[in-house]
């Protein structure tokens, strides 16, 4: 049996809001809740070869917005960058020789999980149809309801 605030819940119908209560602008959230943005009166000024965030009045021979990068400082960066570690790969995979039985492997482990909730194919056919029960102490992942027991299952 349910207990009635769960019903109450399920049954809890909400009015339209007001749309002149819809917060459309993130400074009049701030506004609302009393503290300053983050960036509140600063943005970028550029002279053309120049860029910087400032707060205050735009100075003489500078204006609103930032300058785009040349090709030339673009190969310059990526020069810079060319043989230096990228901190997201893991060590173990940097330079690994994969061979041609690795490769079927991965591509017979990973062949129709395109969809699927669970990686592994094998995991996801064996959950399938089967769900978690409850009998207010333990849990159970089973396909049919187990005698004194409820769908759902507890909080930890």
């Amino acid at each position: 049996m349910e207990e009635q605030w769960l019903i109450d819940l399920r049954n809890f119908v909400c009015d339209d809001p007001d749309p002149s209560e819809i917060i459309t602008d993130f400074s009049q959230w701030y506004k609302e809740v009393g503290i300053d943005p983050p960036c509140k009166g600063k943005f970028w000024i550029t002279n053309g070869t120049e860029a910087r965030i400032i707060a205050e009045e735009i100075p003489d021979g500078w204006w609103k917005g930032r300058i785009k990068m040349s090709d030339e400082t673009r190969a310059r960066m990526s020069a810079s960058h060319t043989g230096k570690p990228k901190p997201h790969v893991a060590n173990s995979n940097r330079k690994r020789e994969v061979t041609e039985e690795t490769r079927v492997k991965m591509k017979r482990n990973h062949k129709g999980t395109k969809g699927m909730k669970f990686k592994s194919p094998a995991t996801a056919l064996s959950n399938m149809g089967r769900k978690w029960y409850n009998n207010g102490k333990v849990n159970k992942f089973c396909y049919e309801c187990p005698p004194g027991f409820e769908a759902g299952m507890l909080q930890k």
